[in-house]
């Protein structure tokens, strides 16, 4: 059965947070699925953007896009109904063995809501690491928040 890796994040920006998240779905799956939330939040990075940076970095790591596919979900009211909204907009299928990667803490309802939807979870845990900023100055984050907070605080371009 073809192995179906799942990541979900906003990517407001782009991290190696991210990346070592798709890296360690790649490789334990035949294909994966990128999915990029809050698609309609422009602020501060537009959809457009976010989804070119993604195919970029994983082109400039040597990953073929046979391997991934890239998905963007606008948000939706209802934290019931976003499992399923997820999967169906993301095209899984029920004849994949799917899993579902993440490196946040999930409210419980949510996981199970995944696992009854046929998603195993596999939770990473997320360290801190080196950012880069536009005016050169390396920092140390664990989060696209604290690197926006870093970018806002000085003036920057995230």
């Amino acid at each position: 059965m073809k192995r179906i890796g799942l990541v979900v994040a906003r990517m407001q920006p782009l991290h190696l947070g991210h990346i070592s998240l798709i890296e360690t779905a790649i490789r334990g799956n035949d294909e994966i699925v990128i999915c990029i939330g809050s698609a309609q939040k422009a602020e501060p990075l537009p959809i457009e953007e976010r989804r070119e940076r993604i195919a970029e970095k994983l082109n400039s790591l040597g990953y073929d896009t046979g391997l991934y596919r890239i998905f963007e979900l606008d948000d939706i009211e209802s934290d019931e109904e976003w499992p399923l909204y997820l999967k169906n907009g993301c095209e899984i299928t029920d004849g994949t063995e799917n899993t579902f990667y993440t490196s946040d803490s999930l409210p419980e309802s949510y996981l199970k809501a995944m696992r009854d939807l046929g998603f195993r979870i596999r939770t990473i845990e997320r360290g801190s690491f080196d950012y880069e900023a536009s005016n050169g100055m390396v920092y140390k984050v664990s989060s696209a928040t604290k690197i926006r907070e870093i970018c806002k605080r000085l003036g920057l371009r995230v």
